[in-house]
């Protein structure tokens, strides 16, 4: 009997602007449960208005994501950054929407200071089916992906003009909603740290890179 053996399917490569579009949308909808119910909660927002509030609320996290992103699209950095982003918003999720945390600083130095037995208490299986629905299920897709390659100053370019691009659109969709944007900011202060992964990233450069809050001493 002759043996026949037929090569897998190949995937088509997909563009690194892709996976940044996709993983970005990802995080800003899914990755914000949290924001979400937060958000629907609020009586300043009601009917088509909190409707088209929380659109443009997404849309704008899109794109700063996008624009994040966007400047690590190399071949040897984005899958690691965006599988990064992922878990943060990941056990993020988990958290928020548990214990009614927020994520920042003073959390982020809780975590850091956490040790083996404060850890091992945390874990639970609502913790793995959200960070595996949330994080895991789109991190085996991303690493299932073939990547199409360009040369370097093209990727420069690219990644350069879709930086700007979603800049623009993040500034752009603010001021059309400014007035409801800056008053829940004032009003709602704790609203800026749930807003996944932005507030897990914020609060590591918070500790590590700027400067005029660099903490002394050990973290």
């Amino acid at each position: 009997m002759r043996l026949m053996f037929i090569d897998p399917p190949q995937r088509t490569p997909r563009s690194a602007l892709s996976l940044v579009l996709l993983a970005s949308v990802w995080l800003a909808v899914i990755g914000n449960l949290a924001l979400w119910r937060s958000l629907i909660q609020l009586p300043d927002l009601t009917g088509w208005r909190g409707v088209v509030f929380v659109v443009a609320f997404a849309l704008i996290i899109a794109s700063v994501l996008i624009a994040l992103l966007s400047l690590l699209a190399w071949r040897w950095s984005l899958k690691p950054a965006i599988s990064f982003l992922l878990l943060c918003a990941g056990f993020a999720t988990h958290y928020m929407l548990s214990y009614g945390i927020v994520v920042d600083t003073p959390m982020l130095v809780n975590v850091l200071q956490t040790d083996r037995r404060e850890a091992h208490d945390q874990l639970s299986l609502g913790l793995a089916l959200t960070v595996a629905a949330l994080a895991g299920l789109p991190m085996w897709w991303l690493w299932r992906q073939a990547w199409a390659p360009l040369g370097w100053g093209q990727q420069a370019w690219r990644n350069l003009g879709t930086c700007v691009a979603g800049l623009l659109v993040a500034f752009g969709t603010t001021q059309l909603v400014f007035q409801d944007f800056a008053s829940l900011m004032r009003n709602h202060p704790q609203l800026r740290y749930q807003i996944n992964p932005l507030n897990s990233v914020y609060a590591i450069l918070d500790l590590t890179v700027i400067p005029s809050e660099q903490r002394s001493g050990p973290l």
